[in-house]
């Protein structure tokens, strides 16, 4: 999960800003994983830019938060913008955690 402190995307000309957000992939793929896991274990990583993609065609999960703790939630369940003119991701059906497609838990 990647965190920023500042996020800013444009939908329709308008700029959406929120605070906090964290985004993440169900699958990702680093195209430099063995020079970044070598910095790591070295103590060079700092200041190293990686390239971070999601595989499979699953979309990105963004989220704020602070919404999802005062909602009293732990976990994000990904819903679609619903805004006229604006498609989903291609991928957005596939998300694990789509509003609809999580598993029950029992017991």
């Amino acid at each position: 999960m990647i965190q920023e402190s500042s996020f800013r995307l444009q939908i329709f000309g308008e700029t959406l800003e929120i605070d906090r957000v964290a985004y993440y992939s169900h699958h990702a793929l680093v195209d430099e994983a063995d020079a970044a896991r070598d910095a790591l274990a070295d103590g060079t990583a700092a200041g190293m830019k990686i390239s971070l993609r999601p595989i499979d065609g699953i979309p990105w999960v963004i989220d704020a938060p602070e919404a999802l703790e005062a909602a009293g939630r732990a976990t994000v369940i990904t819903q679609p913008w619903n805004l006229r003119g604006l498609s989903e991701h291609s991928g957005f059906a596939r998300l694990p955690n789509r509003l609809g497609n999580q598993r029950s838990v029992e017991g």
